[in-house]
C-alpha cells in the first residue's frame, strides 16, 4: 500500500490493516519529517511551498526574494492544512470504541488513532525544540517495524476516551507549535534531515493521517470514502511540494488505491511518474500486494 507520510529513509513502512495481514507502505515525507532517521539524497526545499505564494520570485529563489513576498502566508497555509487534517481524521475517530486488542496484532480504529497521535506529538515537540532550543525528541529505531511495535504495545490497551482526547490534544499541540514559530524558525534545517526544512513536519503529519484514513475505509469496503480521502491526502502534499521526486511516493500511494479497486488505467500513469522520479520504488512495487489486481498490466513497466 502507499506510504505513510511519516518516517522514512525512502523505504517502505509497515502499517497494520484492520482486517487481513499487515502491509508495508512506502512513504513520501518519511520519518525525517517527524524527527526520525535521515534519508539520503533529499533536496532542500525553500520555505515557500508553492511559487505562487511568493509572487514574482524566480525559480529557486530563497524565502522572501519575490516582489511583495509575504512569508506569513506559509504559516497560514500550514495552519489551514492542520485544521483540514483534524477535520478529516474525524472519519477515523468515528470508529473508535473500547474493544480488546486483537490477539493476532491487527490494528483496530483505536490503534490507528493512537499511532497517529504518537507521531503527531513528536512533530509538535520537534518544532518546539527548534524554536526554543530545548531538547529534541529521542531518536527512534532505524527499523520502522520495531518502532511501530513499541507504539502499539504502549497504546493497545488504552481506553477509547483517552485515545480520542490525546488525538485532539496532539492536533492542538501541532497547531500551537506552528503558531509560535516565526518564518525563520520554520525555515531552519530539520535536525534529523538537514537537507530539508523543519516546516515539512506539518504536511508530513497530515499526509500520514490521510494514508491511515483511506486505508481504513478500503478495509471496510467503503470505496467512495477511501478514494475521497486518498485524493485529499495527495492534494495536501501537492500543495506543498512540486518537484517530481518530492511527489513520487504520494503518487505511488494514490496508484495503490486505484490498484486495489482494480483500475489499472488510473493507476499505471501514476506509477510511471513515481518510477521515473524515484526508480527505487520499482523494487517495492514488485512485491507490493496492493498492486496484485493490476499485476499483469504492470509487468511491462517493471521490466
Amino acid at each position: 500500500m502507499g506510504r505513510l507520510a511519516f518516517p522514512g529513509r525512502g523505504q517502505p513502512r509497515r502499517v497494520q490493516r484492520a482486517r487481513g495481514a499487515a502491509v508495508r507502505l512506502p512513504r513520501a515525507v518519511g520519518r525525517r519529517a517527524l524527527g526520525g532517521r535521515t534519508r539520503p539524497q533529499a533536496r532542500r526545499r525553500r520555505l515557500e511551498p508553492h511559487q505562487k505564494d511568493d509572487g514574482g520570485a524566480p525559480p529557486g529563489a530563497r524565502a522572501g526574494e519575490g516582489d511583495g513576498s509575504d512569508r506569513g502566508l506559509v504559516k497560514e497555509k500550514l495552519l489551514r492544512a492542520i485544521d483540514q487534517g483534524r477535520e478529516r481524521e474525524a472519519e477515523l475517530e468515528a470508529f473508535v470504541v473500547d474493544e480488546p486488542a486483537n490477539p493476532d496484532g491487527r490494528w483496530n480504529a483505536k490503534d490507528h488513532l493512537a499511532h497517529l497521535s504518537w507521531w503527531r506529538w513528536r512533530s509538535a515537540q520537534t518544532l518546539d525544540a527548534m524554536r526554543t532550543g530545548s531538547e529534541l525528541p529521542p531518536p527512534v529505531p532505524d527499523d520502522d517495524g520495531v518502532q511501530n511495535a513499541i507504539i502499539y504495545d504502549q497504546v493497545k490497551d488504552r481506553p477509547a476516551a483517552d485515545v480520542q482526547a490525546d488525538a485532539a490534544e496532539s492536533w492542538t499541540a501541532l497547531r500551537k507549535a506552528v503558531e509560535a514559530s516565526s518564518a525563520e524558525d520554520l525555515a531552519k534545517p530539520h535536525p534529523r534531515q538537514p537537507e530539508s526544512q523543519v516546516w515539512e513536519a506539518v504536511p508530513g503529519a497530515i499526509g500520514h493521517a490521510g494514508t491511515h484514513i483511506w486505508s481504513w475505509h478500503l478495509d471496510l469496503g467503503d470505496e467512495n470514502r477511501a478514494m475521497t480521502a486518498a485524493r485529499w491526502a495527495s492534494d495536501v502534499e501537492g500543495s506543498f511540494f512540486t518537484k517530481p521526486e518530492q511527489l513520487a511516493e504520494s503518487r505511488y500511494n494514490l496508484a495503490c488505491v486505484y490498484a486495489r479497486l482494480g483500475k489499472p488505467d488510473e493507476a499505471l500513469p501514476l506509477l510511471r511518474q513515481s518510477f521515473e522520479a524515484k526508480p527505487e520504488l520499482m523494487a517495492w512495487a514488485r512485491k507490493d500486494r496492493d498492486l496484485d489486481l493490476i499485476r499483469e498490466a504492470l509487468a511491462p513497466i517493471l521490466l
